[in-house]
Order: structure tokens, then C-alpha cells, then sequence
């Protein structure tokens, strides 16, 4: 499975194939910044893990929320066609 994060700098996606792949590739673009900006800083893999998991955390909430609105927003379908649905055999004659 393919992981990845944003580059807070300049919102770029960084990918790896696994966490390993990952915080090297990371490394290497911060290490780029570095050289254009003239600041070394090399994240430890700590750091660049925990990132990760913020941000797979913050994407299941999300995730949850769109679910959350989906069923809100089919169940007030359903309510409202069950309402439309009493309104009508309420008007029907009966047999």
C-alpha cells in the first residue's frame, strides 16, 4: 500500500511503498529544501511517522463525517418519501 504526506513547504505529495521507502524519500525532500534555502534540517523518522499517523487519523475522521452526511441525507430521503407516502394513502378513498 502506497503511503504518503504533504510537504508543509510547498504542498507537494511524497509517496512510498511503506513507511521505510517513505521516511527516506521524505528525508530527501526536506534535505532539498535545505540545500535551496541554505537551512539543514533532517526530520528523525519519529517525527515523520507520527506525521502520518495524524494525518491517516484526520482522513478516517473525515471519512467518517462524508459517511455520516451520506446516511443523514439518505435517511431524510427516506423519511420524507415515507411522510409523502401516508399524505397519499391518508388522501386515498378507502375500499
Amino acid at each position: 500500500m502506497t503511503l504518503g504526506l504533504t510537504c508543509n513547504r510547498c504542498h507537494q505529495a511524497i509517496t512510498g511503498e511503506d513507511e521505510d521507502e517513505l521516511v527516506v524519500n521524505v528525508q530527501e525532500h526536506v534535505a532539498a529544501h535545505g540545500r535551496v534555502h541554505g537551512m539543514a534540517h533532517k526530520p528523525s523518522r519519529a517525527h515523520i511517522l507520527r506525521r502520518l499517523r495524524k494525518q491517516q487519523a484526520e482522513a478516517a475522521e473525515a471519512a467518517v463525517g462524508r459517511v455520516e452526511a451520506a446516511e443523514a441525507a439518505a435517511g431524510g430521503a427516506g423519511e420524507a418519501k415515507a411522510t409523502a407516502d401516508r399524505a397519499e394513502e391518508a388522501g386515498s378513498p378507502k375500499d
